[in-house]
């Protein structure tokens, strides 16, 4: 490893523990980098601000307590030597890289708060892996407050591969931006890259070639790659902003998710403006829609959630076309929060996928009495923060579509994808997981369908906020060795003056519904 200091913030430590989790591997030597960085009046500035948006917004935050990185990796090595600094980053005199080619390391995790120089490709062939945020390395506080100055809906996480001159992105990942507090922001952005690089190292592990994967997606724009005094008040006042404006509106406003249907063909687009709307008490919210037919009639099971418990049960009730609603009854429900019930038949029986996150692990359903009796059948997956599961069924295989939470994320940002020969397992990950690494992509949005020989797959949007609108991607590969998809359509809110959100999308049969979070009067 290659850091700064040897008191670093605690990611550090937590990159190297979760490589060593991934592959076979030992911590060899950690070697210190001593640099001059260029003081200005900016980074001071900076320092200050951020000390105290860490107080307010992040205090205790492990990932960002320093910590003794030697101690805590009980390296069989440890060096010292002095770079010298330059604007596009730091170069190595000839003593010093002469000390670190006789190291025995296979892979160098530089973790500084400036990059090498790239390439930096003279330490005998070894790979330098580093993590960076938008265009700034993730060791400096800097990172991820652009993104906040600029407006930017999204941050990039991007694993890089410092001894290549070009093309040396490994793997980048895309969050919504925390427009709140550039702390918070740096650090989901820093959770999100410590699986990536550990991915990485595998990849190295495994002699995988460096290549950008299908998943990747174009990194913002950025004008600050350090420190200003302009992006210091832009970002400092789009925060102070933001956070008023948010109270402000929730002091007067709720937002509560509601249910939309329409009855009409199988394969009409919908239509917005003949869309009627099931509305939930105003202590709850109802969200999540799934069609189910039986015997002719057409029922709807959705999430129901109070807001004073914030645990998700299943509900259902039954619609009509020529008529008012059924009541809502509980279908479903557990300890635990439970939502997103998707449907699937095999043999002749109709079993239920819902959401259980929260419990850990991706549970099976099968239904007894259509469509209110359900037992437990099978756990497909367990020990996992699986979010809004999704299976599609092809001639040769099932596959199985999750949004994976890493620890202390919110699920939204990768999309991962497996198959097996049965709906019940065993499940195999796909070899370019995660398939999709984008928050404005990547989390289920219902089931998928066909339409004109095409394959699709709707999804969620969650920039800046989530479940914000559905994007219909359609699939173009599909297979063990690639994934590859094409967003086509959008379903975006606003046919409405008060619907601020849409972020569910079905269909069975004639029976077309969807989700949409609706402004509503607190007085």
């Amino acid at each position: 490893m290659l850091i700064d200091t040897p008191v670093a913030e605690g990611w550090v430590v937590a990159v190297a523990r979760a490589v060593l989790r991934t592959v076979a591997a030992r911590i060899a030597v950690v070697a210190i980098v001593h640099s001059r960085p260029r003081r200005s009046l900016a980074a001071a500035a900076h320092r200050v601000v951020d000390s105290a948006d860490r107080l307010l917004r992040c205090r205790n935050e492990p990932l960002l307590t320093r910590v003794d990185v030697i101690a805590a990796l009980a390296a069989t090595e440890c060096l010292e030597f002095r770079v010298v600094t330059h604007d596009d980053g730091w170069t190595i005199g000839t003593p010093a890289l002469e000390r670190l080619r006789r190291c025995a390391v296979d892979v160098w995790l530089c973790c500084t708060n400036v990059p090498p120089r790239r390439p930096l490709s003279n330490l005998a062939s070894r790979r330098v892996l580093g993590l960076e945020i938008g265009d700034v390395p993730a060791a400096s506080r800097w990172a991820g407050v652009a993104e906040i100055g600029l407006k930017s809906p999204v941050t990039s996480t991007t694993v890089i591969d410092y001894s290549l001159a070009e093309h040396g992105c490994l793997h980048r990942g895309t969050g919504a931006t925390i427009a709140s507090s550039g702390a918070l922001n740096r650090l989901a952005a820093l959770r999100r890259g410590i699986s990536g690089l550990a991915r990485a190292v595998a990849d190295a592990a495994a002699g995988a070639a460096n290549s950008v994967p299908s998943a990747a997606a174009a990194p913002p724009v950025a004008r600050w790659s350090r420190p200003t005094l302009g992006g210091i008040v832009m970002a400092s006042r789009r925060v102070l902003h933001g956070t008023a404006a948010n109270r402000a509106r929730a002091l007067r406003w709720r937002e509560q998710w509601q249910i939309a249907y329409q009855f009409g063909a199988e394969d009409a687009p919908l239509d917005l403006e003949r869309l009627r709307y099931l509305v939930p008490p105003p202590d709850r919210y109802w969200a999540d829609p799934f069609v189910l037919e039986h015997e002719d009639r057409h029922f709807v099971l959705f999430e129901e959630a109070r807001y004073d418990e914030e645990r998700g049960r299943i509900m259902g009730l039954e619609v009509h076309e020529n008529a008012e609603p059924g009541p809502a009854n509980v279908v479903l429900e557990r300890p635990y929060h439970m939502s997103y019930p998707f449907l699937f038949r095999h043999d002749g029986a109709l079993f239920m996928v819902p959401e259980t996150a929260a419990n850990g692990s991706i549970e099976v359903y099968r239904c007894e009495a259509p469509p209110w009796q359900w037992r437990p059948h099978a756990v497909l997956l367990d020990n996992v923060r699986a979010f809004d599961v999704t299976l599609w069924q092809t001639p040769e295989r099932w596959w199985m579509f999750a949004s994976l939470g890493a620890p202390g994320t919110d699920g939204n940002d990768e999309l991962h994808l497996y198959s097996s020969v049965s709906p019940f397992g065993p499940w195999r990950p796909h070899r370019r997981n995660p398939v999709v690494a984008d928050a404005r992509r990547a989390r289920s949005a219902g089931p998928l369908y066909r339409r004109g020989g095409g394959l699709f797959r709707p999804s969620q949007d969650c920039t800046p906020v989530y479940g914000r609108c559905v994007v219909i991607n359609r699939v173009d590969v599909i297979d063990d060795q690639e994934y590859r998809e094409t967003p086509v359509a959008r379903v975006d809110p606003g046919w409405r003056a008060d619907v601020r959100r849409v972020h569910t999308l079905g269909r069975g049969g004639r029976l077309h519904v969807l989700d949409c979070s609706v402004q509503r009067s607190r007085w």
